[in-house]
């Protein structure tokens, strides 16, 4: 989001790439596991954190820079 209740021009051209990706859904099973930082499956972190509580799964926190998208 860019603060304005918007997505930022970066975030929406990860987006765009993420809907020709064909592992959209297996990248955003991880990121839902996983607390990532960036775009992943299509999803802003925000977004995920909302897909979380309606699913109900915990986030393991990553500290490893190699999850950072």
């Amino acid at each position: 989001m860019d603060g304005k209740g918007g997505y930022s021009a970066e975030n929406l051209m990860a987006k765009r790439v993420c809907k020709t990706c064909i592992c959209v859904q297996d990248c955003l099973t991880y990121a839902l596991h996983y607390k990532v930082l960036g775009i992943w499956g299509g999803t802003t972190m925000e977004e995920r954190e909302v897909l979380r509580k309606k699913l109900n799964i915990i986030g393991k926190p990553i500290t490893n820079e190699r999850h950072i998208a």
